[in-house]
């Protein structure tokens, strides 16, 4: 009891030191916080937030005051969904909303437009809905550890995408228009169901210089791993730029 009344008071006192020096940003990592106190809302110039390792289990709608924010991080919380307010944080660049317990992809997410990076790993989302296509600024979209067994074409409006991780989910196939990431440089497929990839990627840059693509622990199909193990990525760019590609890795997965 001492230790939760004192990290409480303790984070009362951060507040109103930060109220008072008109503070840009907060710290308030593993305070025991159930809730976010009200004082803080009140704080109009935040432009940063950290409340990681609390145990926080909703967003007030309150948040749609901070219009000046553009990081926060809510990571290790208990957090089942996110409020629509968040739409109205309009520069908003940078969240980190991983190691909670949601289970749909946050949809007031969808209208940050100039969000740059998402960390949404190690939660229970199963399924991305077609208006993330909305986020044309993104460039980070972490989705590790969930439960997502398909990806919608929208995906492929994601234009400033650059890491896309989805290591430990159930994908089974990744749709062609994943081929529209332009600027795709690091993709992350660890741990899935992915029998074969498609043959778009070759639109990508992971066929550039630093670039990397992970697929260990899927049930690939002979051909990619065959060419992956001897030549890398220039083994998996040659088999992906023959014409019958999908006849030769389809006819592999049949088997």
């Amino acid at each position: 009891m001492f230790s939760f009344n004192s990290s409480k008071n303790e984070s009362k006192h951060i507040i109103q030191k930060a109220s008072q020096s008109v503070a840009t940003q907060i710290d308030l990592v593993g305070k025991d916080l159930k809730d976010i106190p009200e004082e803080l809302f009140d704080i109009l110039s935040l432009k940063r937030i950290n409340l990681a390792r609390n145990r926080i289990r909703s967003i007030p709608e309150a948040v749609s005051k901070l219009t000046k924010l553009n990081d926060i991080t809510l990571y290790g919380n208990k957090l089942e969904s996110m409020p629509q307010s968040f739409s109205m944080l309009g520069k908003l660049q940078i969240i980190n909303i991983a190691n909670n317990r949601l289970t749909s992809f946050p949809q007031g997410l969808h209208a940050n437009f100039n969000l740059v990076f998402l960390d949404l790993s190690i939660n229970n989302i199963r399924e991305l809905k077609p208006s993330i296509k909305q986020l044309v600024s993104l460039r980070q979209l972490h989705l590790s550890d969930n439960e997502i067994s398909s990806l919608p074409p929208e995906i492929g409006g994601l234009k400033s995408l650059e890491v896309l991780s989805l290591r430990n989910n159930h994908l089974i196939e990744l749709p062609r228009e994943i081929g529209h990431l332009k600027n795709l440089k690091h993709l992350y497929l660890q741990e899935n169901r992915l029998q074969t990839l498609p043959k778009e990627l070759i639109n990508t840059s992971l066929f550039t210089p630093d670039a990397s693509l992970r697929i260990a622990n899927n049930p690939m199909a002979a051909p990619i791993q065959n060419s992956m193990e001897k030549n890398g990525m220039a083994g998996l760019y040659e088999l992906m730029m023959k014409i019958d590609y999908d006849q030769i890795v389809g006819t592999m997965t049949k088997k």
